[in-house]
């Protein structure tokens, strides 16, 4: 099993969105590899911790809510920068499902500490099949503000999703609830599985 190289984005100021679609500017994103990593690498937004959200689009971009989906978010344990288990939020369990809006939940680039990101990795499987529904997983970790500015905090986050189509999907949007993303890297891999 190997990795390739699809492609690369690098934010370096505040962009909406960053997006892959298959056929667009050299990414690939159909049947050519089963299975698909997104690698996030010190992502950060211009506005605070925000929420960081994916869509996934079914005809080239044209559209991006148009995928509902499941998804359960699980947060194991957290401590902050006194070494406290904070546990209000630490093994805590969110989910939502039938989503409507099309977009799901990730996790929160933050800049409201000093040295605060996330980085994880988002696998894709079978994005091409036109007889199941989408499945993805996520696992990211992170520094973020805890306690309204008093504490940073280390978090981790495993995230499966639905995303309810049977239709291929060939693109992924990712953006912040709100603002901008203002830095990090994106990168792409197919893996081989052959």
């Amino acid at each position: 099993m190997g990795f390739t190289l699809i492609k690369k984005q690098t934010i370096s100021s505040g962009v909406s969105s960053v997006e892959f679609i298959d056929g667009s500017s050299d990414v690939v994103f159909d049947s050519t590899y089963k299975t698909y990593v997104f690698q996030f690498e010190n992502m950060v937004s211009d506005s605070g911790e925000q929420n960081m959200l994916y869509q996934a689009t079914t005809d080239g971009g044209t559209t991006w809510n148009s995928v509902s989906g499941n998804w359960v978010r699980t947060m194991p344990f957290i401590y902050d920068d006194s070494g406290a288990y904070n546990s209000n939020l630490a093994t805590t369990t969110e989910a939502d499902r039938n989503i409507t809006s099309g977009w799901q939940l990730m996790s929160f680039p933050a800049v409201t500490v000093t040295g605060g990101s996330f980085s994880g990795s988002l696998y894709f499987y079978d994005p091409a099949n036109s007889s199941q529904y989408k499945v993805a997983l996520m696992i990211a970790a992170g520094v973020a503000d805890g306690n309204g500015g008093a504490h940073w905090l280390t978090y981790g986050r495993l995230q499966p999703y639905t995303l309810m189509t049977t239709s291929a999907i060939n693109g992924l949007k990712f953006f912040v609830s709100s603002g901008t993303i203002d830095g990090g890297d994106i990168t792409l891999f197919g893996i081989n599985t052959g």
